[in-house]
């Protein structure tokens, strides 16, 4: 399977490209901006498999179009988010414009270039403060900060 991972030089998204690459079944390509992941865990991930790299922002709607057209992915798994709870708070439209807007971006292009799955990496935050601290799939979901919100959205 061709598969597009973004956000994969941060924690999560190192992970599963370790994964990934351990299975050896797969064409991976990696796009991250490096805003806040690491390019030294993508060089450590490099020992154990090929896969190809292009700093990319998903913001960058051009490039991103021309590379699915260009490599014709079978699926997107997509980490490239803004995290930082308290930063939302101080600059939410940053949390909005990344993670909402860049998102909802991403899953247009890789729709209409035929991408025919698409995994999200979501977050606990949708919840806000659940009664009793524990969430399942049918607790409501109210965030109480920007970065819930926009992962939500």
């Amino acid at each position: 399977m061709k598969i597009l991972l973004t956000g994969a030089a941060g924690y999560i998204g190192s992970h599963v490209l370790k994964q990934l690459l351990e299975t050896g079944e797969h064409e991976i390509c990696v796009v991250d901006n490096l805003y806040s992941g690491k390019l030294e865990a993508l060089q450590y991930l490099e020992k154990i498999a090929k896969f190809d790299f292009i700093k990319l922002d998903i913001a960058n709607t051009t490039e991103l179009e021309k590379l699915m057209v260009e490599r014709r992915f079978d699926a997107v798994i997509h980490f490239a988010a803004f995290i930082e709870v308290a930063e939302s708070v101080a600059k939410p439209l940053k949390y909005y414009l990344n993670n909402t807007a860049n998102t909802a971006n991403l899953v247009k292009i890789a729709s209409e270039s035929g991408v025919k799955y698409f995994i999200f990496s979501s977050t606990a935050a949708t919840y806000g403060e659940p009664e009793g601290g524990v969430v399942g799939e049918e607790s409501q979901q109210i965030p109480i900060n920007p970065y819930g919100a926009s992962k939500l959205m």
